[in-house]
């Protein structure tokens, strides 16, 4: 393992959470950890798969039926039903 990945410094260079520092702390503007690293790529990853799992949903089960008729009650305990076309 190289030297500068046992300090965490290629990790430290993915934290989105690093907080900025008001002078400058080792040449960099904010301070970065390794566990900030850590969290910013699982983040990523569950964002990631998720936005692709909802996408092979879309395209793998994708049966669109058009609705143009919809029935509503008045009043939660009322008998008398509505039907309103949709198609104008």
């Amino acid at each position: 393992m190289c030297f500068s990945c046992r300090k965490g410094e290629k990790l430290r260079q993915f934290d989105i959470f690093g907080a900025p520092v008001g002078v400058t702390y080792g040449g960099e503007s904010r301070f970065r950890t390794g566990l900030g690293g850590c969290f910013t790529i699982l983040l990523l990853i569950f964002f990631g798969s998720n936005m692709v799992l909802s996408l092979m949903n879309v395209v793998l089960h994708s049966k669109y039926t058009p609705k143009t008729e919809e029935t509503f009650s008045a009043y939660p305990f009322s008998k008398n039903e509505w039907t309103m076309s949709t198609q104008n």
